[in-house]
């Protein structure tokens, strides 16, 4: 049996990565609106990446500029959260000199974007970079972040609520729903991985007002939804 029911989600994010924030080792530096980094393209074929979350509408402005006396030939990409290089016939209005470089571009897409900068002709040197972008267009629910709680509601049979938040292997995630003492919603809270199969699920059935997710594993990367049912 649905009801109209309020029911709070705690969600918590767990990655491995001490530099990185949320991120595991390697995917690259958590990167807030407005921020600035300053440090060195060495040796010839590092890339340096700034890792956001980005939404549907975006637009992200990535500028590098060189320090004093630096060699470096200044590159900057914005990479699309499957990986793929934007290229200016994507939208990506890309400037390039020998002592700076910049590039905008509204996003199209959830998930985990990335500002990489690079030396072109494997130059080597020292630079900052600021990546600034716009506050996105957020979907009718929550889009989760580490430590989200959020009220909602199962409204009519046949509703489902799904809370959509990036991911990346290596992280882990603990989920818990509590539902009202007063309800007779016996709900199921599962979690679904980007290619729509579940990865875990818990509920129906049980008398429990409070139902918790066991810790978990993202086994691989992209969009993962939280999905509420009753």
């Amino acid at each position: 049996m649905r009801q109209v029911i309020t029911a709070s989600v705690l969600l918590f994010l767990a990655g491995r990565a001490a530099l990185a924030g949320d991120l595991p080792d390697g995917v690259g530096v958590l990167t807030a609106n407005g921020s600035v980094f300053t440090t060195e393209i060495s040796p010839k074929a590092d890339t340096d990446d700034y890792v956001f979350q980005g939404f549907p509408g975006m637009t992200v402005t990535a500028s590098v500029k060189l320090a004093k006396g630096s060699t470096l030939v200044p590159n900057v990409q914005i990479i699309r959260p499957g990986g793929i290089v934007l290229a200016e016939e994507d939208g990506v209005a890309l400037t390039l000199t020998s002592k700076s470089a910049a590039a905008k571009v509204t996003l199209d897409a959830t998930g985990w974007w990335k500002v990489r900068v690079l030396g072109s002709n494997e130059s080597v040197g020292a630079y900052s970079v600021s990546v600034k972008y716009t506050a996105p267009a957020l979907p009718t629910l929550p889009v989760l972040a580490k430590n989200t709680k959020v009220n909602a509601s199962i409204s009519s049979i046949g509703d489902t609520d799904d809370f959509p938040f990036p991911g990346y292997t290596g992280q882990t995630i603990t989920a818990s729903l509590t539902v009202p003492k007063t309800s007779t919603l016996d709900p199921i809270v599962s979690l679904i991985r980007p290619n729509g199969s579940v990865a875990v699920t818990k509920g129906q059935g049980t008398l429990e007002k409070t139902l918790t997710l066991p810790s978990t594993a993202f086994d691989m990367d992209g969009l993962w939804h939280l999905r509420v049912v009753g």
